[in-house]
């Protein structure tokens, strides 16, 4: 219990927190003063008290971690409440926002699975800039937004039961508008289109979202985002964002086209296009700025747009080409991005092996992640090419097939490499003793390499002085050979700080 605060009348600040046993708050009468109300981790709570209805000149309103508290007084003719925070309150059920809420800024709720209701008096509450709604599983609807002209920040996540948002119109300060983990989500509203200040778009495992509105005149918008949404199937972007630096679609797996060109995205910086299998028309690229592009999983339109997109650009830093069934060949134009820090060439198993000779001109290059061709292949393609990187190359993935029966020798010239990734490499039966050139490699892990079952020699392994990470994962027989204390191949590891046998 706390003290009875009856007779205190000029209160203003009340700050209540780590009261594990409290189970009501002991006020009576009126708190007109009261400016400021922050309860937390109170967990026992389970009632405010009435009072707090007459406390009209409240700013500030958190309530964090009362587990028990299951509801709260109504607020209504709260006209100077600028913050209402509320999370982690378990049982709470509704949000009794009854109106003339007129300075509300800031509207967060986090973590309350039993809430079902906000008040409708928050359609009233238009200079509310911040509105965060996240982990209220049982919420099904909010009020309307309309003329909420201050309204800078929509974020709603993990709101199960959430259908629409009603965005109305006149929204035009909406600068953010992120909506993560909402399944049942079908609608945003159309009227999202008046909000022409929005900067950025995020929208993530909304499986019931079959479309957005059209992206038209939105000139400030720099990052769209769209990840997990797989009844949508059009996204429409016009020329006029011109702003656009970020534009990410991600496991959309519906998505087959993306409207428009990017003639006019001077601005563009990363595009992403992840598992979108059957994505037939996307924009090309006319940019000299871009710094990341990333290709993985979608059809065979793509592939044909390679030559388009992959024009020289002495900005490109960042490139991936991964799981492209129908990929034959890569354009020559990418051995003239001598300025490419990251590459990523994988599971591309129709891939021409002369397609990767271009590796030796990229002189700059400092990871490389490789590999997963044609079955058919007895040797890993481009390899002659690699030494060329030698002062470079600090990290390296390769990753194997069934037929390969060794590495690469031309790995040994290396010299520079600090990270060194083999993957099923399935053929392999030793690790060469040459791995001792790579006389600056930090880490080695070996993943997924069956037959695999020796090291380099103790002394080899002992030479590498700088390895201080070393990691074998899903190689069986290696595995039991590495056994600490017992493994006859233990005594070439025992040395390195940092060991890690994950088995399967």
């Amino acid at each position: 219990s706390i003290p009875d605060l009856e007779g205190i009348s000029s209160l203003r600040i009340l700050d209540i927190s780590n009261f594990h046993e409290l189970e009501t708050i002991p006020i009576k009468g009126s708190r007109s003063s009261l400016e400021k109300l922050h309860i937390s981790s109170c967990p026992k709570l389970s009632e405010i008290g009435d009072w707090l209805s007459t406390s009209t000149s409240l700013e500030e309103l958190k309530l964090d971690g009362c587990a028990n508290l299951s509801s709260i007084p109504d607020l209504v003719g709260f006209s100077s409440l600028r913050i209402l925070d509320i999370s982690d309150c378990h049982e709470l059920e509704t949000i009794p926002i009854r109106g003339r809420c007129s300075s509300l800024e800031k509207l967060h709720i986090s973590s309350c699975p039993k809430l079902s209701k906000i008040g409708d008096g928050l359609s009233t509450s238009t200079n509310l800039a911040e509105l965060k709604l996240g982990g209220c599983a049982n919420l099904s609807s909010i009020p309307d937004l309309v003329r909420f002209s201050s309204l800078r920040i929509l974020d709603i996540s993990y709101c199960h039961e959430l259908k629409t948002i009603r965005i109305r119109g006149r929204c035009s300060s909406l600068e953010k508008l992120h909506h993560f983990s909402c399944p049942k989500l079908s609608e945003i509203g159309d009227r999202l289109s008046t909000s022409t200040n929005l900067a950025e778009l995020k929208l993530s495992r909304c499986g019931n979202l079959n479309s957005i509105p059209d992206l038209e005149g939105f000139c400030p918008l720099h990052i769209l985002n769209i990840s997990n949404c797989n009844n949508l199937e059009i996204v429409r972007i016009t020329g006029r964002n011109s702003t656009l630096q970020v534009l990410e679609i991600i496991a959309c797996k519906k998505l087959s086209q993306i409207e428009d060109e990017l003639l006019t995205f001077t601005h563009l910086r990363k595009l992403r296009i992840v598992n979108c299998p059957n994505l037939r028309l996307i924009p090309r690229i006319h940019n000299a700025y871009v710094t990341e592009l990333d290709f993985t999983g979608v059809g065979e339109c793509l592939t044909r747009l390679l030559p388009d997109l992959l024009k020289p650009n002495d900005c490109l830093h960042n490139l991936t080409l991964s799981d492209l069934p129908d990929l034959r060949s890569i354009p020559e134009s990418l051995g003239d991005m001598y300025f490419l820090l990251h590459l990523t060439i994988k599971r591309c198993p129709t891939l021409r092996s002369n397609s990767i000779d271009i590796l030796g001109s990229l002189y700059f290059l400092r990871r490389l992640d490789i590999g997963g061709f044609s079955e058919e292949l007895e040797e890993f393609p481009g390899m002659d090419y690699i030494q060329h990187l030698s002062a470079t190359l600090k990290e390296l993935r390769l990753l194997g097939w069934e037929n390969l029966s060794s590495l690469p020798h031309q790995l040994q010239h290396l010299t520079a490499l600090e990270e060194l990734e083999i993957q099923r490499f399935h053929g392999i039966e030793a690790l060469p003793d040459w791995l001792g050139n790579l006389s600056s490699v930090k880490c080695l892990r070996i993943v997924s390499c069956d037959k695999l079952m020796y090291l380099p020699s103790e002394r080899v392994m002992r030479s590498l002085s700088k390895l201080t990470t070393f990691i074998i994962s899903a190689c069986p027989q290696l595995e039991a050979r590495c056994s600490k204390e017992s493994g006859p191949e233990w005594s070439k590891i025992s040395h390195i700080c940092r060991t890690s046998i994950i088995r399967k």
